[in-house]
């Protein structure tokens, strides 16, 4: 995946600019989002020791427990920035449909990759 694509946002990025309003809002925002992740993690947790046991047993894993267990990991990490006070957007209660992935960037002494923000 080319990280240069335009459909790609990085998430937890430094933003100087921080609104006083939305810090007061956010107290009450993230109460919600926390009753969420509280209900989410419980079901998720249920679903883990479930698909623990399913593993153990059958040596496999079911597909509809694994789409349940990677919703949280990625509902998780949508909203955390945000709890975190790293940006001021403000992300959906409901869970949204986003991707989760990994570039692995490897350099040796004589090769740089430079990828330049537009701003």
């Amino acid at each position: 995946m080319d990280i240069r694509n335009s459909n790609i946002k990085q998430l937890f990025s430094y933003e100087k600019k921080a609104s006083r309003l939305e810090l007061f809002f956010r107290i009450i925002y993230s109460i919600l989002i926390g009753i969420v992740l509280y209900i989410y993690g419980i079901f998720t947790g249920i679903c883990l020791v479930l698909q623990w046991l399913v593993i153990l047993i059958a040596g496999r894993r079911i597909e509809g427990l694994n789409r349940i267990i990677k919703g949280y990991l990625e509902y998780y990490t949508h909203v955390i920035g945000y709890l975190f006070l790293t940006t001021d957007i403000r992300p959906s209660i409901k869970p949204p449909s986003i991707a989760i992935f990994e570039k692995k960037l490897y350099y040796d002494r004589d090769t740089v990759e430079i990828i330049k923000k537009d701003n």
